[in-house]
């Protein structure tokens, strides 16, 4: 007599089993913001939020407060110059010539 295996049916999820977030208010987002470019001012760095125009995506920088120099960026300026050459060598990939 060795162990006993449990069994148990795993069902698919519904759409309707997950309730839909709402978007948090524009005051809690600009607070958290705040705080967090209080915290990078603290330790000399700086917080750059732009929207890029072609891909319609929000980019947010952590500057080097001195230098000016980019520590860090989401997305990574390499997934953004993908995603914007992206259309113009959807062919190429395809192996499609116009």
């Amino acid at each position: 007599d060795g162990p006993q295996k449990s069994e148990r049916a795993i069902e698919p999820a519904h759409s309707s089993d997950f309730k839909s977030e709402s978007q948090p208010p524009q005051a809690a987002l600009d607070q958290a913001v705040g705080k967090v470019r209080e915290s990078l001012q603290q330790s000399g760095s700086r917080l750059q939020i732009e929207v890029d125009q072609d891909l319609n995506r929000v980019i947010v920088k952590i500057l080097n407060g001195d230098s000016g120099e980019i520590i860090r960026q989401i997305p990574p300026q390499e997934v953004i110059d993908l995603a914007k050459n992206l259309p113009g060598t959807k062919g190429l990939l395809l192996g499609e010539h116009v």
